[in-house]
């Protein structure tokens, strides 16, 4: 753990992964740019190409442009930043087929829930 949390001479973080071989795979955190996975209003992900993502693939460890979340009439120069945000956890719900991202950033709900007993 602390060898991730050290991460790379680039400045970015390491990611591990266990396959499903239970073999860890680690690689560097991406760089946001232009094959960014793009993250619709009605909460489904695609790909760079704009391919739809299964939902229960439940995709982390990239980096998300919102695509059709802005209308085009908003003065996006009064947002904070409506820049590319990273996936840094997910959640499928099976029983609704839903993919719930959580953004970097943001606490979890365990993180809060570990915070009020404090």
């Amino acid at each position: 753990m602390d060898l991730l949390r050290t991460g790379t001479t680039n400045s970015r973080r390491l990611l591990a992964t266990v396959t499903a071989e239970r073999l860890l795979r680690v690689t560097e955190e991406p760089v946001s740019g232009p094959n960014d996975y793009l993250l619709l209003s009605d909460g489904s992900l695609h790909d760079g190409f704009d391919v739809p993502l299964l939902p229960d693939a439940c995709t982390v460890g990239v980096w998300a442009r919102m695509k059709d979340v802005i209308p085009a009439t908003v003065d996006v120069s009064k947002l904070a930043s409506p820049s590319p945000v990273f996936i840094e956890a997910a959640e499928y719900d099976a029983e609704k087929m839903i993919w719930k991202p959580q953004p970097r950033g943001v606490p979890s709900v365990w993180e809060m829930s570990s915070q009020i007993g404090e």
